[in-house]
């Protein structure tokens, strides 16, 4: 309790000679809101002891092991929504070059857009080589991955 004592006497003398020592302006009112937070953390220091609770600051400040956790759900989702655009975006581009295309797919390697596994695409027969080469070069994938289904 002694030690209590002193330390408030302390903060209190600090206090006095920043005070005097400060000119005024902007940067007085700052350095005595951080002089008042350390006199409030030096009078409520003793309360844990009092309450018996172990108060840390460090562990309250700790945010090396604060649970940020990434989620997965989320992520994969996004990843979905992206295959899903490009998927669009491919039926129209065949759409313009004047391919009628009744199903296209893409599967990626786990949910990755920039690991695309296979594509699957359902054309008419007399246009399947044209829509072949339009979906490689548009992919940037081997022709082995494009699976083309003629109708």
């Amino acid at each position: 309790m002694n030690g209590w004592i002193m330390s408030i006497t302390g903060i209190v003398l600090i206090s006095v000679l920043v005070d005097i020592i400060l000119p005024e302006g902007q940067t007085n009112k700052y350095i005595k809101g951080i002089v008042g937070l350390m006199v409030v953390y030096v009078i409520i220091s003793p309360l844990p002891k009092l309450l018996k609770m172990d108060l840390n600051l460090i562990n309250i400040f700790d945010f090396s092991n604060s649970g940020y956790e990434i989620d997965e759900t989320f992520i994969n989702n996004i990843n979905k929504d992206k295959i899903d655009e490009l998927e669009c975006e491919m039926v129209n581009l065949l759409l313009s070059n004047e391919i009628i295309c009744n199903n296209f797919s893409i599967i990626c390697k786990d949910d990755n857009i920039n690991l695309i596994e296979s594509v699957y695409m359902v054309v008419p027969k007399d246009n399947s080589s044209k829509a072949l080469k339009l979906v490689v070069d548009c992919l940037g994938i081997k022709e082995e991955q494009v699976l083309v289904y003629e109708i």
